[in-house]
């Protein structure tokens, strides 16, 4: 499972990780050629609190 660090490395053009390491949206719109990458950071969000809406 994937941590929020994690998330960062798999979509660094979507989500940030803040000091306190919490997990911050860069974009609520999923950029050009991330699909995938946004796609599998959902998927493997450990908490279950993201998700992608079409």
């Amino acid at each position: 499972m994937h941590r929020d660090r994690d998330l960062r490395a798999i979509a660094p053009t979507v989500f940030e990780v803040d000091d306190d390491g919490g997990l911050v949206l860069l974009s609520q719109l999923v950029p050009d050629g991330a699909a995938t990458e946004v796609a599998e950071a959902v998927e493997g969000c450990p908490s279950l609190a993201l998700r992608l809406e079409p």
